[in-house]
């Protein structure tokens, strides 16, 4: 989206997209990484708890959470029983 175009739009609105986003490209990488496929799971729930999960362990986003969770194999185990 331009970026003219994102400031027209709420900042909530703004944040639950990206999440929603990054919630999807999480899901798409333990797909690929661990063979494991959550993708039909609903977004909106995974991007919630996710979101919660990454605030827990004292990260920002999704993304952050996800670079943790494709590479440590600990942290994905503790995320799939947490949240998936």
């Amino acid at each position: 989206m331009p970026q003219n175009r994102m400031n027209a739009l709420p900042k909530r609105m703004v944040d639950t997209d990206l999440s929603r986003i990054e919630a999807r490209l999480l899901l798409d990488g333990i797909y690929h990484v661990y063979g494991l496929d959550f993708r039909d799971y609903s977004v909106s729930t995974i991007s919630r708890k996710a979101t919660e999960y990454s605030q827990a362990i004292g990260l920002q986003t999704i993304s952050a959470l996800q670079e943790q969770v494709l590479t440590i194999h600990g942290v994905s185990n503790v995320f799939f029983g947490n949240c998936l």
